[in-house]
């Protein structure tokens, strides 16, 4: 064959595959514009399903949709192997699990407190709870119900001339002359009420402090019932008023005094979301009134919080309790770039971390005064306009070693309290990821703010969910990652992350509000994405949907 037969057979096979390969992509994007359509309606379907479902009060309707939808996104099919166990989730409350203390206690209001750390039993024949503990705390009234031996053993432990600090816990005046000797002038003796500190201080030259209680924060967890502990007299004796049933109660009023020194019985009350309205009976709790007692309560009164005051207390090291949280933000709208930066850092939660992706565009001087303003740890990183929405996301997610990560977006308000209200859920739930379901929602076409799937707050969530916003464990991203997609890439995540039984659980309504401006990139029909929704308010309010702080004036 001579080379000028050679040159046309091989410009003959090049037509050939330029035409192969012409057809093919034609072929493609016939299929992906007819799965996209499949997927927009089925989309669709499950939004008007879950419409339903949240607007029936049948307990056997939701049971039913939850089988059918387990039954059909998460069967097996035959001949494959069944899906990996999901990412552990941390316990309820163990939040420093590298801290033993060894215990010898007798007091409830104690136990959440031991059991945010590894707590180990001064009583246990099995093991020596003294050989690597950090801290050890007793009450004198179960040091005096310890058996012979063990007994002796913490006796002999107290002779000891290196021994690790010693935290005595005296609930009242009337322990007092149990309180174990010899004490030495570094160890601690705590009283859980401020009337006892005075009282103590008279009658022992030791240090006396003041250590406020505590609460179970899976007082609030789905599944557990709501009833309202230890108040009976508890409550009238302190000045406060409770409407409804003593068991369930509607709501209660506080002296001012309470929330300062608050006792056991209302922190459990906050911790269940009741309304704690301070001042006197008779008030209107405001509807965000729940929601600011739970976040006062978890954030000021949690276990862990009063562990790391006990410990700081005795000198203990110990590791910071509360996670880092780590903002993501991908935005190829430079313009709207600034104003989610600052809503970002003007968030409560600390420690945080921003992250910021521009996708395909340039960062201007206002980007970058406002990452240089945040006043946390900012990250600004050009993406390259090539990338999928998902690759984006995840290439910001590694670039941060944060215990969690939420997503944002860069059009939607996000109030102070977001990402503290959704730790705390990811904690009280025992979730991987906290969403928003139940959604206060800004209608720009309508200049309208309309409230969507009201009922669906505050529980684990088994239908279908949107992903436009989230918090999730950085072990559920490790397991899962985004998909490598510009459309909906955060609910096929969220698919993939109930692909692998990990629990979604949609917190509050408040403190977020999403915005759906015209040409928004979601084309499902106003009169599809309304359903069952119901006004709110007209024109865009965003400050409404903010939850101030409980102790505020």
């Amino acid at each position: 064959m001579s080379d000028t037969e050679r040159i046309a057979e091989l410009e003959r096979l090049l037509r050939e595959e330029r035409e192969f390969r012409t057809a093919a992509e034609q072929r493609v994007g016939a299929l992906t514009d007819k799965t996209e359509l499949w997927r927009r309606r089925a989309e669709e379907r499950a939004e008007r399903i879950d419409r339903l479902v949240a607007e029936s009060d049948l307990p056997a309707v939701r049971r039913l949709a939850g089988r059918v939808r387990r039954a059909v996104g998460r069967a097996p099919q035959a001949g494959t192997a069944p899906p990996p166990a999901g990412p552990p989730s941390l316990p309820l409350a163990r939040v420093l699990p590298g801290v033993r203390i060894a215990a010898a206690v007798s007091s409830a209001a104690l136990t959440p407190c031991l059991t945010a750390s590894d707590m180990v039993d001064v009583a246990s024949p099995s093991v020596d709870p003294f050989a690597d503990a950090d801290v050890i705390v007793v009450e004198p009234l179960a040091l005096a119900g310890l058996s012979g031996d063990a007994r002796a053993r913490f006796e002999s432990w107290l002779r000891l001339d290196a021994r690790q600090p010693l935290v005595v816990w005296v609930d009242g005046g009337g322990g007092q002359q149990l309180i174990p000797s010899p004490l030495r002038p570094g160890d601690v003796v705590a009283a859980t009420r401020r009337r006892d500190v005075a009282e103590l201080r008279d009658s022992t030259d030791h240090p006396v402090h003041h250590l406020a209680a505590t609460f179970d924060p899976s007082i609030y967890s789905p599944g557990r019932p709501r009833t309202a502990p230890r108040l009976g007299m508890a409550a009238d004796n302190e000045g406060a008023a409770i409407a409804g049933d003593a068991a369930l109660p509607e709501a209660v009023w506080v002296p001012r005094r309470l929330l300062d020194d608050p006792p056991s019985w209302l922190l459990d009350l906050a911790g269940m979301a009741l309304p704690v309205v301070p001042g006197p009976s008779g008030q209107t709790p405001a509807p965000w009134a729940g929601a600011a007692a739970r976040r006062w309560a978890n954030t000021r009164h949690a276990p862990w919080v009063r562990t790391t005051e006990l410990l700081r207390l005795a000198g203990v090291d110990f590791p910071d309790p509360v996670p880092t949280v780590a903002a993501l933000l991908v935005s190829n709208r430079p313009g709207e770039v600034p104003a989610a930066v600052a809503r970002i850092a003007a968030q409560t939660h600390r420690p945080l971390e921003i992250v910021v992706g521009l996708h395909g565009v340039a960062a201007t001087r206002e980007i970058e005064a406002a990452v240089a303003a945040a006043g946390v740890p900012a990250t600004l990183v050009a993406l390259d306009e090539r990338w999928s929405l998902g690759e984006c996301l995840n290439r910001v997610a590694s670039l941060t070693p944060a215990s969690v990560l939420a997503k944002i977006d860069d059009d939607d308000h996000y109030g102070p309290g977001y990402l503290e209200d959704a730790v705390q859920a990811l904690r009280y739930s025992g979730a991987g990821v906290v969403v928003k379901a139940a959604q206060f929602t800004y209608m720009a076409g309508r200049d309208e703010t309309v409230l969507r799937r009201s009922r669906q707050e505050e529980t684990m969530l088994e239908g279908a969910t949107t992903g436009a916003t989230f918090v999730a464990r950085r072990q559920v991203w490790d397991a899962v990652r985004f998909p490598h997609r510009t459309r909906g890439e955060d609910t096929r995540f969220l698919r993939g992350v109930r692909a692998l039984g990990v629990a979604i659980y949609a917190n509050s309504r408040w403190e977020f509000c999403y915005v759906r401006r015209v040409g928004h990139t979601w084309t499902a029909a106003d009169e599809t994405f309304l359903a069952g929704a119901e006004t709110a308010w007209e024109g865009f309010h965003p400050e409404r949907v903010e939850v101030p702080d409980l102790l505020a004036p």
